[in-house]
């Protein structure tokens, strides 16, 4: 449209607005290799082999993009991240819950682009990109403050050093 307008330097676009989206519908698509006029009134057999071109470009830009992780078992203690702002996009941090978890059930996805799914002790189903696995044997418990007791100490007041252009 904005191509259109700069053309005929117009600002009136809806005349030509049937005759644009026609030229739109004729063009091949890269992904599909076909005309979505060609796609809406295509035979199946036609439109089974793009939804299976569609179905293997994303499993292969996912596995492409996807952090490989260990698989985790049903039995393996996790900790959860913690997530920078659970009310918009959820990202996992660097900052894990303190409470450790048991994997009770793993729900493999029922598409291949997408995440297998654990379950855990506490009934919540979560992604293996916000699981940390944990060697409980291992397992050497910090006390709640981590900082030694001189650093806990309050700091002396800094003092500022006067100007000696202004004195």
């Amino acid at each position: 449209i904005k191509a259109h307008m700069r053309r005929h330097n117009t600002r009136i676009y809806v005349p030509a607005l049937q005759g644009l989206v026609d030229a739109y519908n004729d063009v091949p698509h890269t992904t599909t290799k076909m005309a979505p006029r060609e796609l809406h009134h295509g035979r199946a057999r036609e439109v089974n082999d793009v939804s299976n071109r569609l179905q293997q470009k994303a499993v292969k830009a996912t596995h492409q993009h996807r952090r490989q992780y260990t698989q985790l078992a049903v039995g393996d203690h996790v900790r959860v991240a913690r997530l920078i702002n659970p009310t918009a996009t959820p990202k996992p941090s660097t900052f894990w819950e303190e409470n450790i978890l048991k994997v009770v059930d793993a729900v493999e996805p029922k598409v291949p682009w997408n995440s297998t799914t654990y379950v855990l002790s506490d009934d919540r189903k979560v992604t293996r990109d916000r699981l940390q696995r944990v060697d409980v044997a291992n397992l050497v418990r910090l006390p709640r403050t981590t900082r030694a007791p001189e650093l806990n100490a309050p700091r002396p007041q800094r003092t500022r050093k006067p100007n000696k252009k202004y004195i």
